[in-house]
């Protein structure tokens, strides 16, 4: 597991082999496994997230989703639970 500097890790959550690169922010509750989270990019609160899933720079996964194995160009959001 390799976290950046200025990370936020908030309570409950969960992290394996995971890369948190520079300012990535990860919400409470939160299950990330096998993933990479981007520049500048958050995860909400209860999300799952598994497949080695890679978010780009500065890309935002909203509350309550389910993401395995996805690719999330910089600059997008995740509003929806998604599965490859």
């Amino acid at each position: 597991m390799t976290i950046d500097k200025g990370c936020i890790v908030e309570k409950g959550v969960r992290l394996k082999n995971v890369v948190l690169m520079k300012g990535a922010h990860i919400k409470a509750h939160s299950w990330i496994n096998n993933s990479i989270v981007g520049w500048r990019s958050s995860v909400g609160k209860w999300v799952r997230v598994e497949g080695v899933s890679v978010f780009g720079e500065d890309t935002h996964i909203k509350d309550e989703l389910f993401i395995n194995g996805v690719f999330v160009m910089p600059h997008k959001s995740v509003n929806e639970s998604c599965d490859k």
